[in-house]
């Protein structure tokens, strides 16, 4: 996604944009669904390995201004080693400024470890240090910048997801639950599904789009509860462009995240714009999130008893208004329009 932003608010400042990626990154599903053929502002060069001088000789040759490392995290250490072109401006955009391990001891290592190297990097002058905080956070400071809500609604799209859960439930009151993205065992679909299975109202249905990171036989066993409770149970396997998953959000009576990571969730961040209510829980990013909206989110830990208690109250509330969405601030910030780029951006998406 921020690769489709930066590239359209770059192609609005008269900027070209180099998108350097691993080989065979473009013929992957996700990149046919997010790269829109009307970028023509936009280069991609697809590199069989990646390091801090392979990035930095790309960059040279194509006259860049900038080079911003779309995961930074990875690039902190690289980057306090070598030379460094000084007429380059170079921005690393850090996803998650906090450890991830679910050892609470080890967390506090992790994140203490990733401060002291994001200011050993902005101390080195070498790079610009940006932390990405979700759309929720009420405070940013110059080294920080919010998740850009790339949120928007086609009536045709929106229309034909409507259609669709509807012919797939005999029941019109039916009211549907999504996890939606990337599927794997940390978005909980199988407690969402016992949660469900647990409401004993058959009028609710589940909705999973997206590729899944396990077997398909494991994913239907995680949704397997529904199959006795007689709860509609609805697979849309493949990647969703940026325009269906908009529409499939809005068209949600709830949207479902239940993890444990840390960090911003786009997808909490679509269905807020979209209106849609929030079953959320697990992290405390996420907690954060729901308290700030709490007319459509609810945040719980990630137990049977608690998301079913809540999934029940947050059927019961009105669904909330469609808001505005903006990623100006972002790819401002990013790009640094105002100083730094003049004629062409790298776009680092890989890890070295």
């Amino acid at each position: 996604m921020f690769v489709r932003v930066l590239s359209k608010a770059a192609m609005a400042h008269g900027i070209n944009v180099t998108l350097l990626t691993s080989v065979g990154c473009t013929e992957s599903e996700e990149a046919r669904a997010h790269l829109d053929a009307s970028m023509t502002n936009l280069e991609i060069l697809e590199l069989p390995q990646f390091s801090r001088s392979i990035v930095e000789d790309a960059a040279k040759s194509s006259g860049a201004d900038s080079i911003v490392f779309l995961e930074g995290d990875h690039w902190m250490i690289s980057t306090l080693r070598g030379k460094t072109e000084r007429h380059i401006n170079r921005t690393l955009l850090i996803l998650r400024q906090r450890g991830q391990s679910k050892s609470k001891a080890l967390r506090a290592i992790q994140t203490f470890a990733k401060i002291a190297l994001r200011n050993l990097v902005r101390l080195s002058g070498r790079a610009r240090v940006i932390c990405i905080l979700p759309d929720s956070a009420q405070r940013v400071n110059k080294n920080q910048v919010l998740d850009p809500i790339d949120f928007n609604i086609d009536k045709h799209t929106v229309g034909a997801f409507n259609a669709m859960l509807s012919s797939f439930s005999d029941n019109p009151n039916t009211r549907w639950v999504g996890v939606v993205g990337a599927i794997s065992k940390r978005k909980n679909v199988e407690l969402l599904a016992r949660a469900i299975e647990n409401t004993k109202n058959p009028d609710i249905g589940l909705v999973v789009a997206g590729l899944s990171e396990v077997p398909e036989e494991i994913l239907d066993n995680w949704a397997s509860p529904l199959s006795t409770s007689g709860n509609p149970y609805l697979r849309i396997n493949r990647i969703l462009s940026n325009n269906e998953l908009d529409a499939l959000i809005y068209s949600l009576d709830v949207v479902s995240v239940l993890h444990d990571n840390e960090g911003p969730s786009a997808i909490f961040s679509k269905a807020r714009a979209a209106g849609s209510k929030i079953l959320a829980g697990g992290s405390k990013t996420l907690k954060v999130a729901a308290q700030r909206y709490p007319s459509i989110a609810r945040w719980s830990r990630l137990n049977l008893k608690e998301v079913t208690d809540n999934l029940v109250s947050i059927l019961g509330i009105p669904r909330g208004k469609i808001s505005e969405s903006s990623t100006s601030d972002f790819c401002e910030k990013l790009l640094d329009v105002q100083t730094g780029v003049r004629n062409r951006a790298v776009l680092v998406k890989a890890a070295p």
